[in-house]
């Protein structure tokens, strides 16, 4: 097998090795015969020990490709989940559904959970851990919303919303616990305010509900204020503006508000 054969068949490797690496493997080749000291190679045995170690080396070549690839595939970010209750707590998981990241949204999260419990772990194992933790703490007993939500810019998430919803369902059926799971799919536009507002995009999302509902009765409502509140104090607030409605008392006209201004 000539040098040039060789050459050829390198270059027919996905993944591209570099001039200098080729010019050492054909150097390799070249080579090769002289190594061999007591066994006297025809032609024929030369270029065959040549082929193998050119396929050899392919082989290796492609081997790491494939491995680069695969590591690639494990540590990217294909589906963000989060669970709100008042600890606010992002996983990301990759393509195989396994946990590679967790970000705590808010100081009780930090305190309650610890990442060394869901990484590496399958997503559906991971929300079961994340669930025992809230209710060894007794965050069950102190809050009736708990929220599951999900966010990709890879895949519809419907799915995966309905699946993760299930699982934290499940728990709360088996321990009989007064709670109601609430699911959403998240857009791409909530989990950037979120983030803007260094918030979970549920949070973020009810917190401008409370403020908007505010709004229509002239109160100003900061979003900072409402940060470290759970989310079933937040839908509290926001349900006393919308008894008031009830009531018969009627929300401030803004376009009023605004000629007197």
């Amino acid at each position: 097998m000539k040098n040039k054969d060789i050459e050829k068949l390198l270059n027919n490797v996905d993944m591209q090795p570099s001039s200098s690496l080729k010019e050492k493997v054909l150097d390799k080749v070249d080579r090769e015969p002289e190594r061999v000291v007591f066994v006297k190679s025809s032609k024929k045995t030369r270029s065959i020990r040549k082929i193998a170690v050119a396929l050899s080396i392919c082989f290796v070549l492609i081997f790491g490709g494939v491995a680069a690839g695969y590591v690639g595939l494990y540590n990217e970010e294909y589906t963000r989940v989060y669970v709100d209750i008042n600890p606010s707590v992002e996983l990301t998981l990759n393509r195989f559904n396994v946990v590679n990241g967790v970000k705590y949204l808010n100081t009780d999260a930090a305190q309650v959970f610890d990442e060394s419990d869901v990484l590496g772990k399958k997503s559906d194992e991971a929300l079961s851990q994340i669930m025992t933790k809230l209710d060894e703490k007794n965050y069950f007993e102190k809050n009736s919303e708990l929220y599951v939500s999900v966010f990709s810019e890879k895949y519809d998430t419907q799915i995966s919303v309905d699946k993760f919803y299930e699982t934290c369902q499940n728990y709360i059926q088996e321990k009989k616990l007064n709670v109601t799971v609430n699911k959403e799919k998240l857009s791409k536009e909530d989990v950037d305010k979120a983030v803007e507002n260094k918030l979970s995009p549920i949070k973020n999302k009810i917190i401008d509900e409370l403020i908007s509902a505010g709004e229509d009765f002239g109160e100003e409502i900061f979003k900072d204020d409402f940060k470290d509140f759970s989310l079933e104090e937040i839908k509290e607030k926001i349900k006393e503006f919308s008894d008031k409605k009830n009531e018969g008392e009627k929300p401030k006209d803004k376009d009023l508000d605004k000629k007197d201004r």
